[in-house]
C-alpha cells in the first residue's frame, strides 16, 4: 500500500470516529489538526502519516475515555470500524433501524394480544381494559429503554433507570381513574374521591425530573439554581404549602384530601414541567443525530405536563364528587398521554438506531 493509499484509509477512519462523538466540539481541536495536514495538497510524508496516526489514537482515546454519552471499549470501537469499512451492502444503521422497529413491533403486538384475550375471556372490560393496554404500552416502552441501558456511559444508565421507573409508573397511573371508577368501595373512599390516588403522581414524575436532571448535568449544561435538585426540593415545599392554604373554589366534604390531591397533582404538574425544560436545555448540547431523542423525550414531558394540567383543573372546580369530573376533559388528557406516550416510542427508536 502507497502513502497515499495508507494516508486517505487514516483520514477515512479519523472522520468515521469523529462521527461517533456525541458533542462535536469535543473533537474540534483534534479535527483541526487533520484540516491543516490535509489542506496542504501534497503528497503525504512518512511524517504526515504519522501524524495522521496520532490524531487516529486522539480520537479514539476521547471515545474511551471523555465521550459523554456513550460507552466505548477498544474492542466495541474496533468491531464498530471493521462493520463500517466491511464494503457488506447491507447498511447497518438502515439494519439497525428495521430492528428497532421489528421490537416495537413485537411490544404492541404482545400488547394488543393480551389485552384481547383479556377482553374475550371477561377479566376486564370497558374502561379498565382501555387502561391496561396503555400500562401494558408504558411497560413495553420500559423494557425498550432497557435494551439501550448497556451502551450508555454510566450516569445515562441511571437517568434511563429513572425514565424507565418513571414510564412503568406512568402505566400504572393509568389504570388509577378507570379501577376506581368500577368498584364503589373505592369511589366512597374519601382519599380518592378527587380524581383518585394523585399523590401517587409524585414520585412518578419526580423520576422524569431526575431522568432529565442527569441527562442534562452529564451533557454539561448550565442548570439554573432552581432547577437543580435543592432547588426543585424547596420549590415543590412552597408548592405544597400553597396547595395546601389556598381557598378552594366549591364545596366538598373532606378538605384535607381535597387539599391532597391538589398537591399530588400540582406538584406533579410541577415536575413534568421541569423535566421537560431540562430536555430543550440539552438538545443543543449534542449533534443532531442524539439531540433527536432527548427532543422527543421533551415534546413528551410537555404533552404530559398539558395532560395533567388539564386534569388539576377539573379537578380542582367540580363538586368533589370522583363520579362527575369532566368527561371531555378525561378525553383531553387521555388522548395528550397518549400523544406523549408516541413521542416516547420514537425517542426508543431514535436512541436504539443512533447507538448502532
Amino acid at each position: 500500500m502507497d502513502g497515499q493509499t495508507s494516508a486517505q484509509a487514516i483520514i477515512d477512519r479519523v472522520i468515521y470516529l469523529a462521527s461517533l462523538a456525541s458533542d462535536p466540539r469535543g473533537v474540534d481541536t483534534t479535527l483541526d489538526k487533520l484540516r491543516l495536514l490535509t489542506a496542504k495538497g501534497t503528497k503525504p510524508s512518512a511524517q504526515d502519516i504519522g501524524e495522521l496516526q496520532s490524531i487516529e489514537a486522539e480520537l479514539e482515546d476521547y471515545l474511551l475515555h471523555k465521550e459523554r454519552l456513550r460507552s466505548f471499549t477498544a474492542e466495541s470501537l474496533r468491531a464498530n470500524m471493521e462493520r463500517h469499512f466491511s464494503g457488506v451492502s447491507t447498511n447497518p444503521l438502515l439494519a439497525a433501524k428495521r430492528q428497532a422497529l421489528k421490537q416495537i413491533g413485537i411490544i404492541v403486538a404482545v400488547c394488543f394480544t393480551i389485552t384481547g384475550l383479556l377482553a374475550v375471556t371477561r377479566l376486564m372490560h370497558g374502561q379498565v381494559l382501555l387502561a391496561f393496554l396503555i400500562f401494558a404500552l408504558f411497560f413495553g416502552l420500559a423494557l425498550l429503554f432497557q435494551s439501550t441501558k448497556k451502551k450508555l456511559v454510566a450516569q445515562l444508565q441511571g437517568s434511563v433507570s429513572y425514565l424507565m421507573a418513571a414510564t412503568v409508573g406512568t402505566g400504572l397511573f393509568a389504570l388509577n381513574f378507570p379501577i376506581i371508577a368500577e368498584n364503589d368501595h373505592l369511589q366512597r373512599l374519601a382519599l380518592l374521591q378527587h380524581g383518585g390516588f394523585l399523590e401517587g403522581a409524585i414520585p412518578v414524575y419526580a423520576c422524569y425530573y431526575l431522568a432529565f436532571y442527569l441527562y442534562a448535568r452529564q451533557l454539561g449544561t448550565a442548570i439554573p439554581w432552581l432547577l437543580k435538585p435543592l432547588g426543585v426540593a424547596v420549590s415543590a415545599v412552597v408548592l405544597t404549602i400553597v396547595c395546601l392554604v389556598i381557598p378552594h373554589p366549591v364545596a366538598v366534604p373532606d378538605e384535607l384530601y381535597y387539599h391532597l390531591a391538589l398537591v399530588g397533582f400540582g406538584v406533579s404538574v410541577y415536575f413534568s414541567a421541569i423535566a421537560a425544560a431540562l430536555g430543550f436545555m440539552a438538545v443543543p448540547k449534542t449533534t443532531a443525530v442524539y439531540s433527536r431523542t432527548a427532543l422527543f423525550l421533551a415534546i413528551s414531558m410537555v404533552l404530559q405536563t398539558l395532560g395533567n394540567g388539564n386534569f388539576l383543573v377539573f379537578v380542582t372546580y367540580p363538586s368533589g364528587d370522583f363520579m362527575v369530573n369532566d368527561q371531555k376533559g378525561q378525553v383531553l388528557t387521555g388522548v395528550l398521554i397518549m400523544a406523549a406516550l408516541a413521542f416516547q416510542y420514537i425517542a426508543a427508536y431514535k436512541s436504539k438506531t443512533s447507538l448502532e
